[in-house]
């Protein structure tokens, strides 16, 4: 297990880790309380496998209590929201990243990412359009003005309107580089078949099956490369998106994660 220390400083820098010093020991004792309700339940749920992997590497979790039961999104509702026109002034065709403008999220890979496409390619680049804030977004806005990449910044932007924005983007970035849960933006835009492309961390890998319902790419450079290939092939940016959200429709819809939980609680009345 990480100590939370460690996790502190990464996340805030320098200064202000140190500043922070005065939380650890609540946060120390904060992932001991945790702990000792994981070792005392009846039954735990991971939303990823990737999750699961982690609980069972901290040996506090039974195997025989640890389910792997995704999020679940609605799809009704989410189709439905894409459904209205977005407010935000947006030129299309556009790139949209969905996320806080911090390391984890990959905000500044996003530089990285499009180095290599302005340097594979000379013609223009459709709009990149990113909704969220954080303590990278000066930096963000100044390198991507460097390399002369048109891009909108919304600063925060509510889950409404980041729906709408989805469902009307071209591509999907994803370059997040921490260990995902399972993220909430990824179900959604499954939902509504739109092309992703993503780093395989954390819990992605349970919503994206490379070239099937999305693409994954591990590097800077092959995320670049496989942005420009999806670019130029419409055929298959829509082949992976109608694959996408027919894999959200058999694996997240409400109808088919509900009655995995609800077996689960089953089981335990049963027991007791």
């Amino acid at each position: 297990m990480v100590w939370p220390g460690n996790r502190t400083g990464c996340r805030l820098g320098p200064l202000a880790g140190v500043l922070a010093l005065p939380a650890v020991p609540y946060l120390v004792g904060h992932v001991q309380r945790r702990a000792a309700f994981l070792a005392r339940a009846d039954a735990i749920i991971a939303v990823s496998h990737y999750l699961a992997q982690r609980l069972r590497s901290m040996g506090i979790v039974p195997a025989d209590r640890l389910h792997v039961i995704p999020n679940l999104v609605d799809t009704a509702a989410i189709e439905q929201l894409a459904a209205t026109p977005a407010a935000s002034p947006v030129p299309e065709p556009f790139l949209l990243f969905v996320g806080k403008l911090e390391p984890n999220k990959g905000a500044m890979l996003l530089v990285s990412i499009f180095r290599a496409l302005r340097a594979s390619t000379g013609g223009p680049l459709p709009t990149l359009v990113v909704a969220g804030s954080g303590p990278l977004l000066e930096r963000l806005r100044h390198e991507l003005e460097r390399l002369r990449i048109r891009v909108v910044f919304l600063s925060w932007v509510s889950h409404d309107e980041v729906v709408r924005l989805m469902a009307r983007c071209r591509v999907l970035l994803f370059p997040s580089l921490w260990g995902e849960p399972l993220s909430r933006v990824l179900l959604e835009a499954s939902a509504l078949g739109i092309p992703i492309l993503a780093m395989p961390t954390g819990g992605t890998g349970d919503i994206i099956t490379d070239g099937v319902t999305g693409m994954l790419a591990r590097t800077a450079e092959t995320f670049a490369s496989r942005l420009r290939w999806l670019l130029d092939c419409p055929t298959e940016r829509e082949r992976l998106g109608e694959q996408a959200r027919s894999a959200a429709r058999e694996r997240f819809a409400a109808e088919v994660v509900v009655p995995q939980v609800e077996a689960v609680y089953r089981r335990v009345l049963d027991k007791r």
